[in-house]
């Protein structure tokens, strides 16, 4: 696995935070234009919007039930690939990191022992390297 592959969890999270504030934004504003309904006849452009826009919200909805599928086959595969991780800190390393989303130092924090930004980064270096040296022998 790379870091690239690794940091989907977090690229998927971000798209889903956006999507849901999207359709929340869709949401309201919906329900803003029905509350100026007055029961009078009106052209046919009106509905034509109302249509539209239940028509982006859902469409929105089905990209986001994909979005949160994927986000959890990614999760799969990720857990799969930390808990083959041979070494405890390193594991729990990977797991702040790509599972949690910590920042490295959140990680120095929640680990402590002495460790550094520069010692986690490493660590996440030489793990990517020995088991990509291991997948091409």
């Amino acid at each position: 696995m790379t870091t690239r592959e690794l940091s989907q969890l977090y690229y998927l999270t971000q798209e889903i935070k956006r999507a849901r504030e999207r359709l929340a934004e869709l949401r309201t504003a919906a329900a803003s234009a029905a509350a100026h309904i007055t029961g009078m006849p009106r052209s046919n452009s009106a509905s034509d919007r109302t249509a539209a826009s239940a028509i982006r919200q859902a469409d929105l909805e089905d990209t986001l039930d994909r979005k949160i599928e994927l986000l959890e086959t990614e999760r799969i595969k990720l857990l799969t690939y930390i808990n083959s991780i041979p070494d405890s800190l390193t594991r729990q390393i990977f797991q702040l990191r790509f599972e949690e989303l910590l920042t490295y130092t959140q990680i120095v924090w929640r680990l402590g022992g002495g460790n550094t930004e520069w010692g986690i980064k490493k660590r996440i270096q030489r793990e990517l390297a020995r088991r990509n040296t291991e997948e091409s022998a």
